[in-house]
């Protein structure tokens, strides 16, 4: 759950910086949110998540086969574990 607050939290960036930028020039009544430019919004708001994907893909240290599942064995369930 956290991954996603994360990822829409990067896509709502360029939204929030934008929206600061209108208020620090308050010109909030001369061009609004009716002339933002959404596309470039949206564009580099992806790009964010996009690189997000990648560095979290980098840095990530886990390799396939170090998480073994619950199971049954002998009729018993052992627990997950991390090898």
């Amino acid at each position: 759950m956290t991954r996603y607050l994360l990822q829409a939290l990067l896509f709502l960036v360029p939204f929030l910086v934008y929206f600061g930028y209108l208020l620090l020039l308050r010109r909030g009544e001369e061009r609004g949110w009716n002339t933002a430019p959404w596309t470039w919004l949206a564009v580099s708001g992806l790009l964010l998540v996009a690189g997000s994907f990648l560095v979290l893909g980098l840095i990530d240290d886990s390799r396939p086969g170090q998480y073994v599942p619950p199971r049954y064995i002998d009729g018993k369930l052992l627990p997950a574990e991390t090898r």
